[in-house]
């Protein structure tokens, strides 16, 4: 009977070392299979999509009647900015606005993302925004980007009225 036993106790260790290297060259195998599938979509798929964002375009937009041309000459101008992001990724973007123009009171009603498939899901600090004569605003928006890859500059409007200011 003892020499049963040591026979069985030789013969368990014997096969989990075979079941151990079986299971190594199995996951070996997957990683290997893995790498391949992968290099292989990678070469006719192409590289993933990504949102390149080559500026920030801001444009002002006043009601029919204003009596100025607008508080942050020139009306259209770009918030030197360039990023790229995955799609479908949440960016936030950061700027002051300062009305520049003597004697304008400016006030915005509303902003709106324009590119198509950006979302506009959060203004800080809320509309309407008043200035005048110098006074700013620190605005932050947070933007929702597409689910497909983009390459250009996003659009921001701001509509509001300016009106020019007794000079005293």
């Amino acid at each position: 009977m003892t020499q049963k036993m040591s026979v069985l106790s030789e013969t368990i260790p014997r096969t989990h070392n075979r079941v151990y290297i079986a299971i190594i060259i199995l996951l070996v195998a997957v990683v290997a299979v893995g790498g391949f599938v992968y290099n292989i979509a990678k070469y006719f798929l192409g590289p993933p999509p990504k949102i390149v964002i080559t500026d920030i375009n801001l444009d002002e937009v006043y009601a029919p009647g204003a009596s100025t041309g607008g508080c942050f000459p020139p009306a259209n101008q770009a918030l030197p900015d360039s990023f790229s992001v995955t799609p479908g990724t949440v960016i936030r973007e950061n700027f002051t606005l300062t009305d520049v123009v003597s004697n304008v009171e400016c006030g915005f009603t509303t902003l709106k993302v324009t590119t198509a498939g950006f979302n506009l899901i959060s203004l800080s600090p809320p509309l309407p925004w008043p200035l005048s004569n110098g006074s700013g605003i620190a605005v932050s928006l947070t933007i929702q980007t597409p689910n497909q890859g983009y390459n250009g500059p996003i659009s921001i409007e701001l509509d509001g009225s300016a009106t020019l200011e007794p000079t005293g």
